[in-house]
């Protein structure tokens, strides 16, 4: 194979001029497997000074690729061209020259001939790259040479990239195989290999792969303390790692570090459950991560993940008792319970109690929540709280309930609590009522009667106690006047019964006489009316003190006191006259009444006169 040649004729001689003749041929352009050839043919001689004439020519010729040529004859000069041409031959064709000459007379002959087989066209190879198996810091490359371009391949290379410009080279494998290393994770290369037939060089397409991450969470549900919760893992390679939960509440890790491979894993809820509570105190919820740790890496991925307390798992503190004292002396002393834990036995509406939690009955918490405070509850009554204290006893006032639970609730810091309730009798005395009613005496004088009765709960305990509740004061108020105790005169003019729990004390007809001022004092003026209010108070004695169940503030009743229903009165004048008024006392100026008008003679005898009737508007 070939794109140039050349040989020289043998040297023939009749003087002392040795002549000989060179020929030469090359390839002077390709079209596409097509060559261009140029030859030429030079004379020579041994001796001599180049272009100067020695012999003559006595005849040239010969053959080019079977194409005759030929010199008639003329003068040879030495190291001047004879002849010379061109020729076109396909790649890969044999073709040959032959030639001779006479520069002398008769036989003195100069010949000679070559055969060549002209190359291909030489072309730029073809060549392909592979990318092969990578792991997060190595890439296998191969590559090929499909097509040569007509000539032996003298060197192959693989470049990697991390542009796909190919201009920030990181490696090179000398070769049609390797595996780059050093690489970093999860980064995308691009390789590229070229290979060079001594006149050209090749280069392939521009593959790309990027490196495995290392290990990593891809997937860390919600999920509820005490559950199961199976984490997802980025793990193509089945890589041994190591995995731990934390959580974002302190930092604190939830588990120590496990060995696994593959891509998931199931963290046991009893196995993370007591750590998971612990890490958060203060709060229902918190974040968790999952780190991975693989080959000195750690991944952190997944941030934001809640594991909560919710649903069943709420895990309330360990609360079981409380203690309360009724504090109102009267209920203490009516249900014959004064000063005694737990009475059993409460007034509505009278009641006070202290709740009470001891060291010894504390709320506590296994999960490591933070008690906060406890609630104290009557229903009805009022809600109350205290904080919450492990060392020393726990207590608050609940005042005026009237429900039959009482409870106290402890919580902690996250918002989870525990109830203890007790169940107590409630007594639900009635206030004292009555109807009484005030009455004229012959419905227009001054004199005045109080009739009626009041009815007032007198007790009979549910505990069985004998203390009775007690009539203390009956009360009258005039308009809006002082209270006045008129209790000795009513008891007085008034006969007690008791039926069930309730006692009443009826007034004897037209018996109690009242008075503006109580039971004495100024009357009440005859044609004037008049509110009138009565109170009842009622209540226990104990050590001389008097306590109160009504407290002074009932109002039992209202009545007026008026002139009566119907009344006639008769007025006599300085002048004589009688005067006639119906529910009030007649006025002489006012002649919107009944008048008659009449006297007595001198003699003592009676003078009819005459009646005189106006218009009464009452």
């Amino acid at each position: 194979m070939a794109t140039s040649g050349s040989f020289s004729t043998n040297q023939v001689a009749a003087t002392t001029k040795v002549w000989y003749w060179d020929f030469s041929w090359s390839v002077s352009s390709w079209s596409g497997n097509t060559a261009t050839v140029s030859w030429s043919a030079t004379a020579r001689c041994t001796s001599g000074t180049s272009g100067q004439r020695y012999v003559g020519n006595h005849g040239f010729g010969g053959a080019i690729n079977g194409n005759n040529i030929s010199n008639p004859g003329g003068t040879f000069y030495k190291d001047t061209w004879v002849a010379s041409g061109s020729c076109t031959i396909g790649g890969g064709t044999t073709f040959s020259a032959n030639i001779w000459a006479h520069p002398y007379s008769t036989s003195y002959t100069s010949s000679g001939s070559g055969t060549w087989t002209l190359d291909n066209n030489v072309t730029t190879p073809t060549v392909t790259c592979t990318i092969g198996s990578r792991t997060e810091t190595t890439v296998a490359c191969s590559m090929s040479v499909t097509n040569s371009g007509n000539a032996s391949i003298t060197d192959r290379y693989i470049d990697i990239f991390t542009d796909s410009g190919c201009t920030n080279k990181v490696g090179t494998i000398n070769g049609a195989s390797g595996t780059f290393t050093g690489l970093s994770a999860n980064t995308k290369y691009y390789c590229r290999a070229n290979a060079s037939n001594g006149t050209y060089r090749g280069y392939s397409s521009v593959p790309s792969t990027t490196t495995y991450a290392y290990p990593y969470c891809t997937s860390s549900p919600n999920f509820t303390i005490g559950n199961n919760v199976t984490v997802s893992f980025y793990n193509p390679l089945n890589r041994s790692i190591q995995i731990r939960m934390w959580s974002h509440a302190n930092s604190k890790f939830m588990s120590d570090l496990i060995t696994t491979s593959g891509t998931s894993y199931t963290f046991s809820g009893s196995s993370i459950k007591a750590n998971l509570y612990a890490s958060i105190p203060t709060a229902t919820s918190s974040k968790y991560n999952i780190d991975v740790h693989y080959g000195g890496n750690k991944a952190i991925r997944n941030n934001g993940n809640t594991y909560s307390i919710i649903g069943s798992n709420k895990e309330p503190p360990t609360f079981t008792s409380f203690n309360y004292t009724d504090t109102d002396p009267l209920a203490s002393y009516l249900t014959g319970k004064y000063g005694v834990t737990n009475p059993g036995v409460l007034v509505a509406g009278l009641s006070d109690c202290i709740f009470t939690v001891p060291v010894a009955n504390k709320a506590t918490s296994s999960y490591g929540a933070t008690l906060d405070h406890y609630a104290f509850v009557w229903s009805n009554g009022s809600s109350t709280t205290s904080t919450y204290s492990s060392t020393a006893d726990v207590s608050n006032h609940v005042y005026n309930g009237n429900s039959t639970t009482i409870s106290v609730t402890a919580y902690d810091k996250r918002g989870q609590y525990k109830t203890v309730s007790k169940s107590v009798t409630i007594i639900s005395p009635s206030k004292a009522t009555g109807s009484l009613t005030t009455k004229r005496k012959n419905g227009i004088e001054s004199t005045v009667y109080l009739n009626g009765s009041i009815t007032y709960w007198c007790g009979d305990w549910a505990n069985g106690s004998s203390r009775p509740n007690q009539l203390y004061n009956i009360y009258m108020q005039v308009g809006s006047g002082s209270l006045i105790d008129i209790t000795s005169a009513f008891e007085a003019n008034a006969t007690s019964s008791v039926s069930g729990n309730k006692k009443t004390w009826k007034l004897n007809t037209d018996a109690l006489l009242i008075y503006q001022g109580g039971t004495t004092g100024d009357a009440f003026a005859t044609g004037t009316e008049y509110t009138i209010k009565f109170y009842v108070a009622t209540g226990q004695e104990y050590n001389s003190t008097k306590y109160y169940y009504d407290k002074s503030s009932t109002v039992i009743n209202t009545t007026y006191v008026s002139s009566g229903l119907v009344g006639l009165t008769r007025f006599k004048e300085t002048d004589g006259l009688y005067y006639y008024g119906i529910n009030k006392i007649p006025d002489t100026a006012d002649s919107a009444h009944l008048q008659v008008d009449g006297g007595i003679s001198s003699d003592g005898n009676p003078v009819f006169g005459w009646v005189k009737v106006a218009e009464w508007d009452d």
